[in-house]
């Protein structure tokens, strides 16, 4: 958390706390500039309460029915690993997702052409 005096202050702001984020910044022109490069999704999950987050949310968005029509385009999404349930398969996509801002899977095909489950890709 950032956070600076509530008291007024006519004065630039020249200092912040950031507490024991590791988060590094300097001020400039009464603005917050942020030095720090990337952070990691192995890094930012040793934070329990970033943790707390991505896991709730990947949990939310898997656990939503999906409606299709198409019998399937149904079957692929509802039955989509041949190791492991919907709701987990789905939770790992998000969660890939929410952390690195993409997610993938290989579409298994059979032996008619049509799509029949998916397979995890490690980004």
């Amino acid at each position: 958390m950032i956070f600076r005096s509530l008291r007024p202050s006519k004065e630039p702001y020249t200092s912040l706390g950031s507490g024991y984020t590791g988060l590094t910044y300097s001020i400039k022109d009464n603005k917050i500039v942020f030095n720090s490069d990337f952070v990691s999704a192995r890094d930012a999950l040793k934070n329990s309460d970033v943790f707390a987050v991505v896991n709730k949310l990947a949990e939310d968005m898997a656990s939503v029915h999906i409606k299709n029509l198409i019998i399937y385009t149904k079957k692929v999404l509802t039955n989509t690993s041949q190791l492991t349930n919907s709701f987990s398969f789905w939770r790992s996509m998000y969660a890939q997702m929410l952390l690195s801002g993409n997610a993938y899977a290989l579409i298994w095909g059979d032996k008619s052409g049509r799509s029949d489950h998916l397979e995890y890709l490690k980004t």
